[in-house]
């Protein structure tokens, strides 16, 4: 479906597809919490629609996550679970300060999750295929990795040397708060 939306997604690998609609119906959850005051009834089924439809574009993308499968399913149902405590809190009537602050749970889940990860399976580098190189510079392409947070695509390396096109290398990452950019080929 949202091929027909926007024709260039089908440059994504399946990975980055799966983790793409993951993120829509993620943001989906999290305007439906907002929502539930305003139109409750409407937004509670809408809240079983879009976790049946999370979970099933979930456990297809299991296959694609075969290497880090532990990490795919803790990463995506924390997220899950991070978007589920801002419906929660607006179906229980539970208010923080203020009644418009239903957006800290989700924020302390999403800081938890990324303290989790940098902390347990946090990698500083990743594998890469090699497009083009010379001595300084390589053309490098990635798929995505959870375990650096690090997204698909072609990227500009250093090099410290020749590598041969299509050969697999390892590449160290520069490390941001959010995500991962890799930085220097390191074999």
């Amino acid at each position: 479906m949202l091929e027909k939306i926007f024709p260039q997604i089908t440059e994504l690998n399946s990975r980055s597809l799966s983790v793409l609609k993951l993120q829509i119906i993620l943001i989906l959850l999290l305007l439906n919490g907002f929502v539930y005051s305003f139109f409750s009834v409407p937004a509670f089924y809408a809240q079983i629609v879009f976790n049946l439809l999370y979970l099933k574009v979930f456990f297809k993308a299991l296959n694609d996550f075969r290497k880090d499968r532990n990490v795919f399913i803790a990463f995506f149902l924390f997220l899950l679970l991070a978007a589920q405590s801002v419906f929660l809190m607006n179906f229980f009537k539970i208010q923080l300060l203020l009644a418009s602050t239903y957006l800290i749970p989700f924020l302390v889940f999403l800081l938890i999750l990324i303290f989790f990860f940098k902390m347990f399976y946090s990698k500083k580098f990743i594998e890469a295929r090699v497009l083009l190189s010379d001595e300084k510079l390589a053309v490098i392409e990635t798929e995505l990795d959870l375990n650096s947070l690090t997204v698909s695509g072609k990227f500009i390396v250093k090099s410290n040397k020749k590598f041969k096109k299509g050969r697999k290398v390892k590449v160290a990452v520069k490390k941001g708060f959010f995500s991962s950019r890799p930085d220097k080929i390191i074999n």
